[in-house]
């Protein structure tokens, strides 16, 4: 990763060279076979079950769990896997509590008390796991990733298209829950779609997939908080190179060595 990003901003228009890249690919680009440079931040997630509850309505059960340690829902995880945003609907003054993971103080099942994020993309991907949460991780390398430290993985991040009239990009990143976890309501632009699959039932998103949907800087600033640091792929346009500098919240994107855009992230 280059030490200091240009602080020159390009023109965001430059980005649309990269209609070179889904008109050569058939309008989308496969990153999988990638390299992707990552220091996640921080330490792991405070996990923890806060209840569960049914929907009146259809009679699906949700877990909820807090994954911040205070004590409140953040997300709740369907019977399928897939995994919503969640947030208390009681004034601040109702929310009980002294210690990490209390839980709610509401009754479990009071489906008033939750509001639940639900801002998926307009086309959903069906998600379909066939191994093993600890075989997932491996075959990414993300058994081998640590809050902190730098690691080079070769596989586990796909786009799946980026439109050429929008700049509208679809991410999916393969991930544990044992690295830091964005809150997906800081980036209210993107649409998103969460699966986990835990081996053990009393475990939370052991491996995730997280998918994002929305504009290219707001997903590349998505991609920052988790701890990207760098993408580099081949296509049939060139050879495209994503980077990103949290530090100057800004972003750095090449394709078969043309500056595409220079500036600011988000």
């Amino acid at each position: 990763m280059h030490a200091t990003l240009p602080r020159g901003r390009a023109r965001l228009a430059l980005l649309l060279a990269v209609l070179a890249v889904p008109a050569a690919l058939g309008c989308a680009i496969s990153a999988q076979d990638g390299i992707w440079t990552i220091t996640p931040v921080g330490g792991p997630p405070d996990i923890a079950p806060t209840g569960e509850f049914t929907d009146p309505d259809t009679g699906k059960k949700y877990e909820l769990w807090d994954t911040d340690g205070d004590g409140k829902a953040d997300y709740v995880r369907g019977e399928d896997g897939k995994t919503y945003r969640v947030e208390p609907m009681l004034p601040k003054s109702l929310v009980l509590g002294s210690g990490p993971h209390i839980g709610s103080p509401g009754i479990a099942g009071a489906r008033v008390w939750w509001g639940i994020y639900q801002n998926p993309p307009e086309q959903p991907m069906p998600v379909t796991f066939t191994q093993t949460a600890a075989e997932s991780l491996q075959l990414y390398g993300l058994d081998g990733v640590t809050p902190g430290q730098s690691a080079v993985l070769t596989s586990g991040l796909t786009v799946n298209d980026l439109d050429p009239d929008t700049l509208q990009v679809d991410l999916t990143v393969a991930w544990s829950a044992s690295l830091s976890l964005p809150d997906i309501l800081d980036f209210p632009a993107l649409a998103y779609e969460y699966y986990e699959l835990s081996d053990a039932p009393g475990d939370f998103g052991q491996f995730l997939s997280l998918r994002v949907v929305g504009p290219f800087q707001v997903a590349a600033a998505w991609l920052s908080e988790l701890g990207f640091q760098d993408v580099q792929f081949d296509t049939d346009a060139g050879h495209f190179e994503l980077y990103l500098d949290a530090g100057n919240d800004s972003m750095l994107v090449l394709l078969a060595g043309q500056v595409l855009y220079d500036g600011p992230l988000g």
